[in-house]
């Protein structure tokens, strides 16, 4: 009976507000957009209405409606149902199929317990022969398809921002969804941090996964972007829309490209961040900072194969550094870790002695020879061995119970390096019992 009573006095408001558009000189308009509380002067053609006051208090005590946006807000939600109807009307005099629909999705949104938030970027220098690829904790990959999205609750509006935002930089685009349940504190909550954290969390774990240049935004040369919003029935309308936010770099490099069968290790590692995240005090290692600049190897700007290189070897001396530093021991101790045979620790010993010396040279002004020229163009090599040994130490540091703790790294490290057996288990422990580092 309260549904119904709801429902007549809101068709009430209905049949004024279209009256009342036919006589407000454009004040009022059918068919456009508006958003509530944003234009009093508009406003205030709907809520001196005569039926306005009423629908407002009829919606004001409805105890799922209180539970959900609180009763304060009951005036608002009725001024943006008005407006939404308006924008569906396509007839200059009340169309009853129009109201009904705007009712249903009035309705509908009010009995869901939860908000549905998107967030949404173009992956760009990503490949797939896949359309969808569905990551885990809601985050998926979809080829660039406008009518799957209009689906999802995307908007004319917003894809056009997409597009905007996509300069041909890809034909696949990000996607977290996330549900998060009702309350008068997030009514008018158009996104969620933790929507902007999956992302980046996920671009790391797909870097981490396989080599690639693979960014999140457009194929501009400056910045990218996410577009974030709140899918929602009518009467819901979110006061800002959808927002763009976050940036990151561009560079067009090697391509990134993901098969269905290598989704399941995107998702592993996807899970051992987040665990990461959740471990408390310093570890042995200091696993965050390298992280973070094998992260800025892709993202800095402007994106140079020296800076890459710094970066990188930045990112090597945080895993297994130590406060006297050589050349020597960074490479003997990551050669050691990676190598699965003694040629393969040879010549990965070799490699980044080299990288090593070329750094040295950049950062402190030398000059660049034809051999220190030739490990600058040959920076993947690095970043495939530096990737190796964060997903080593990513899979150390988030299992429970291993043995390779504080001590271990300061004291035993080189010595078990030395003797095959033990340097087997720590591989082993790492995930790296079978690996071999494929140079090229």
């Amino acid at each position: 009976m309260a549904e119904l009573q709801l429902k007549s006095r809101l068709r009430a408001l209905m049949l004024e507000a279209v009256e009342a558009a036919q006589e407000a000189n454009g004040a009022l308009r059918r068919g456009q957009r508006a958003v509530a509380i944003y234009n009093t002067e508009r406003d205030d053609h709907v809520t001196a209405l005569p039926s306005f006051a009423a629908a407002a208090d009829e919606l004001g005590s409805d105890p799922q409606f209180v539970a959900t946006a609180g009763r304060e807000s009951a005036s608002r939600v009725v001024l943006q149902l008005t407006y939404d109807f308006l924008e569906r009307l396509s007839t200059q005099d009340f169309d009853e199929s129009t109201f009904e629909a705007t009712w249903t999705s009035f309705s509908e949104e009010l009995a869901s317990p939860n908000w549905t938030y998107l967030s949404m970027a173009n992956l760009h220098g990503f490949t797939s022969d896949f359309d969808v690829l569905q990551l885990g904790d809601g985050i998926s990959i979809e080829g660039r398809s406008f009518t799957r999205l209009r689906e999802m609750g995307w908007s004319d509006f917003e894809l056009e921002k997409l597009m905007e935002d996509w300069q041909g930089g890809g034909q696949h685009v990000l996607i977290i969804r996330e549900e998060v349940g009702k309350e008068a504190d997030n009514l008018v909550l158009g996104n969620t941090a933790t929507g902007i954290s999956k992302a980046y969390r996920m671009l790391l774990a797909l870097r981490l996964a396989r080599e690639g240049d693979i960014h999140i935004g457009g194929g501009g040369v400056l910045t990218g972007r996410m577009l974030t919003t709140r899918s929602v029935g009518q009467g819901f309308t979110l006061l800002g829309g959808a927002s763009m936010l976050g940036q990151t770099t561009r560079f067009s490099g090697l391509a990134y490209q993901l098969d269905e069968s290598e989704v399941s290790g995107v998702r592993a590692i996807y899970k051992q961040l987040i665990a990461l995240e959740g471990i408390t005090g310093q570890s042995p290692y200091n696993l965050g900072l390298a992280l973070r600049s094998f992260s800025t190897s892709y993202d800095r700007f402007p994106t140079q194969a020296d800076s890459r290189i710094v970066d990188l070897v930045t990112s090597v001396e945080a895993l297994v550094g130590t406060e006297v530093e050589t050349s020597f021991r960074l490479s003997y101790r990551a050669a050691g870790i990676l190598a699965a045979d003694d040629n393969a620790r040879v010549m990965i010993y070799q490699d980044l002695k080299g990288f090593y010396d070329t750094r040295s040279r950049v950062v402190h002004g030398g000059t660049l020879s034809a051999k220190h020229l030739a490990r600058l163009a040959d920076y993947e090599l690095l970043r495939q061995y530096v990737r190796q040994l964060l997903v080593a130490f990513l899979r150390l540091a988030t299992t429970p119970g291993q043995s390779y703790g504080p001590g271990y790294f300061r004291q035993l490290l080189d010595l078990d390096l030395q003797h095959a057996d033990r340097r087997s288990a720590l591989r082993a422990a790492m995930g790296m019992a079978d690996g071999l580092v494929a140079r090229g």
